[in-house]
């Protein structure tokens, strides 16, 4: 009787320590949202530019602690969110012109690699969806240390014509920059 409690004493120890040791590895951060933000920037007639941001977002990071390397980083935007500081603009953005947000109300992003490329930076891969359409695009990703908070900074530049976002014109330019930070609670 001893042994048999002795065995499932072991074991009971051992299985709690796996667990542990699985929750060390990798586990979810929160985001905290008042202080994360997906950010673009846009040539507008030319010479301007125009900034806007999604209000309405959400992010995962599933960060291995021992790898980082094997972390998943995910978000996405509402694209009926989508504000530029100029309602007639917002409401266009929002048409079957560009994001038609009734046929495409998200817009996505999964990692599917993270590559080191020196402290802290790093190349994230992964799919984004935009308009219906997924392409494989590259994030120049930062991690940094705020008042005691990580923040993952997510940065890129791509072709909205690639998407099917708007048509070529002279008057928006074709490429946007995109910039996600992603602020741990």
């Amino acid at each position: 009787m001893k042994t048999q409690m002795r065995t499932l004493t072991t074991t009971t120890i051992s299985v709690i320590a796996v667990l542990f040791a699985i929750n060390a590895k990798a586990g979810a951060l929160d985001i905290d949202l008042s202080k994360s933000s997906i950010d673009f920037k846009i040539k507008h007639m030319l010479m301007m530019t125009a900034d806007g941001k999604f209000k309405e977002f959400s992010g995962t990071i599933e960060k291995d602690d021992t790898n980082f390397l094997n972390s998943k980083v995910n978000f996405k935007a509402s694209t009926s969110s989508v504000f530029t500081d100029n309602e007639d603009r917002d409401k266009h953005l929002r048409t079957a012109d560009f994001f038609d947000v009734e046929k495409y109300p998200e817009a996505t992003f999964v990692s599917t690699k993270i590559e080191s490329v020196s402290d802290k930076k790093y190349a994230l891969h992964g799919d984004l969806t935009i308009h219906g359409k997924t392409k494989n695009v590259k994030f120049v990703l930062e991690e940094s240390l705020v008042e005691g908070k990580s923040v993952y900074t997510a940065l890129t530049e791509l072709n909205r014509l690639e998407f099917g976002v708007g048509q070529s014109s002279m008057m928006i330019g074709d490429k946007v920059k995109l910039s996600i930070k992603l602020t741990t609670k």
